[in-house]
């Protein structure tokens, strides 16, 4: 470990004329001349490394080409002492950032990032990012917190469908996923290497509804082996109502997003040292039977299997097909109150149908609503 010289200790001098000291009590003048020193040695001398130089100057790498830019423009080497080189942001500059993210949305906001920092050069790229970041993460948690938060209040009414991947020893399975949003409970899953066809699909959605008896709705994104006509045949065969998420908005399946992350969780801990590729499909049964048997907050303390194993309500097929018409009558009646413009977007029909759903489950209190934590009336 290298000492700290004393404040009366001299320089002195290397082979190639560099002070082969950094004084406790130096100035910014004293790093100067090692700086010109290093950059004349750097452009005299080609059979030493370059780092041999720098660290004969008791300098870093990173620290001698950030002093010899700074030496090049004429700017002071040093900050202030004790304090970071910090760059602050006016409030207009954030102000044109929110207005270029509006205006280009998330998919593009490196887009309005750069449109925005073309137009201020004074503020670093870096810094100009981590500002950039900090805003669109503030955008986010206001995002969440307004918007509607859903407590599923039946049993056996509602369920949720999707796939998610996992890689184990260099395969890739995908896991096929039905929860009850009611109970939280985890169905039987599906767990195979490689994509699910929609034939696949469908058989294990037909296998569930013969066992647990259907539900009266389904909620899907809009993969296209999850929307397949097989799947639809079985929905039709068992007069099941099919919703689904938005394109690219996974947040409108939140409870199901969660799940996959608490099963992930559970695989990583069971599959730390299996190196089986059978032991995968054991994995996942496991974890969705630990996951079943957790006490949760949001259902009073209860396991998921303990509120799946109590009354639920029965829907005879004559029933079922009369909510899907009154749903029918009623998404029809929101897509005419659209505006116009809206009412000619290609997915008007289906953001009607969800609207439609919704308010058939508030009107039945299978639902409950919140914003910002209080519920909505």
């Amino acid at each position: 470990m290298r000492q700290k010289p004393s404040p009366n200790s001299k320089a002195v001098s290397s082979p190639s004329g560099i002070p082969s000291w950094r004084n406790a009590k130096k100035k910014e003048t004293d790093e100067l001349p090692v700086i010109q020193a290093i950059s004349h040695e750097k452009s005299r001398n080609r059979t030493i490394p370059l780092k041999r130089f720098i660290l004969a100057g008791q300098l870093s790498v990173s620290t001698f080409f950030r002093y010899e830019h700074r030496a090049a423009l004429g700017e002071p080497l040093w900050g202030p002492r004790g304090k970071p080189r910090a760059v602050t942001m006016e409030d207009d500059v954030i102000l044109q950032l929110l207005k270029q993210q509006q205006r280009h949305g998330n998919r593009h906001r490196l887009r309005a990032v750069f449109a925005v920092h073309a137009q201020h050069p004074e503020y670093s790229t870096r810094r100009f990012q981590e500002l950039a970041n900090e805003l669109r993460f503030k955008l986010l948690r206001g995002e969440r917190k307004s918007m509607l938060s859903v407590e599923y209040c039946e049993a056996h009414l509602i369920w949720s469908m999707d796939i998610f991947e996992q890689v184990h020893r260099g395969v890739r399975f995908h896991v096929l996923q039905v929860i009850d949003l009611g109970s939280r409970v985890k169905l039987e899953p599906a767990v195979k290497p490689g994509a699910f066809t929609g034939e696949e699909v469908a058989e294990h959605l037909n296998y569930l509804m013969h066992k647990h008896e259907a539900p009266l709705f389904l909620k899907r994104d809009n993969g296209s082996n999850l929307n397949s006509g097989e799947v639809l045949s079985i929905l039709k065969m068992f007069a099941v109502i099919p919703f689904n998420s938005p394109p690219g908005f996974p947040q409108f399946n939140g409870v199901m997003e969660r799940s996959q992350g608490e099963i992930k969780r559970y695989l990583r801990a069971i599959l730390k040292d299996r190196e089986e590729l059978d032991s995968f499909a054991v994995a996942v049964h496991l974890s969705v039977e630990r996951a079943n048997r957790r006490r949760r907050a949001v259902l009073a303390g209860k396991s998921a299997q303990e509120r799946w194993e109590e009354e639920f309500s029965h829907f005879s097929r004559r029933e079922r097909e009369s909510i899907y018409l009154e749903i029918k009558r009623l998404a029809e009646w929101i897509q005419e109150t659209f505006p116009r413009k809206k009412r000619l977007r290609k997915d008007a029909g289906a953001h009607a149908w969800r609207i439609a759903i919704q308010r058939y489950l508030e009107s039945k209190e299978y639902i409950r609503l919140f914003r910002d934590g209080s519920e909505l009336h």
